[in-house]
C-alpha cells in the first residue's frame, strides 16, 4: 500500500511557495541572485527523512510553525527597524492567514497518527528538523558575541 492511499490530506492544503517568499525579501533588502546563489544548501544526506507521510508531516509541522512564528518576529521588525512589510513575505506569506493556515495543516496532521509509529514518526523528523534549521543557520548567521562578565 503506498503512503499515498494510506493517507489523504484533506481541504487541498498545500505547503506556500516559501522559498519565492524568501527570494523576494533578500532582493528586496539589495541581495543579487548571485549572493543569493552562494548560500551554500542542504545536502540530500543532511535532509531529514521524510519518506512517509508522518514523517514529512514532521518536517512540514517545523516549516509551517516558523512561519507562524515569524509572523511575531515581522511585527517587532516593522517597529523596531522600520522595515515595510514587502520585505518580509517569507514570514507574512503574502497576508495569508498563517494561523489558520497552521490550523488547516494540524488537522490533516492528526488524521495521519493511527498508530505509535505514526506518532513516532513525525516527532523524530520534527527534531531532525529543528537540528537542520540550527545548523544551517550558525553556518549563515553571524552570532554576535558579548563581552564575558
Amino acid at each position: 500500500m503506498s503512503v499515498t492511499s494510506e493517507y489523504q490530506l484533506t481541504d487541498g492544503w498545500r505547503p506556500p511557495d516559501r522559498a519565492a517568499h524568501l527570494r523576494s525579501d533578500l532582493a528586496a533588502i539589495g541581495w543579487s541572485a548571485r549572493r543569493m546563489g552562494d548560500v551554500s544548501l542542504c545536502s540530500a544526506e543532511e535532509l531529514p527523512v521524510t519518506g512517509s507521510l508522518p514523517r514529512a508531516i514532521g518536517a512540514l509541522y517545523v516549516i509551517e510553525g516558523a512561519a507562524l512564528g515569524g509572523q511575531l518576529i515581522a511585527r517587532i521588525l516593522v517597529d523596531l527597524l522600520a522595515l515595510p512589510p514587502s520585505m518580509m513575505r517569507y514570514v507574512t506569506n503574502d497576508a495569508v492567514l498563517p494561523r489558520r493556515e497552521l490550523r488547516r495543516f494540524t488537522q490533516n496532521a492528526d488524521r495521519c497518527a493511527q498508530t505509535a509509529s505514526d506518532i513516532d514518526a513525525p516527532v523524530e523528523s520534527a527534531l531532525a528538523t529543528f537540528d537542520l534549521f540550527k545548523r544551517q543557520m550558525e553556518a549563515h548567521v553571524p552570532v554576535p558575541t558579548s563581552p564575558s562578565l
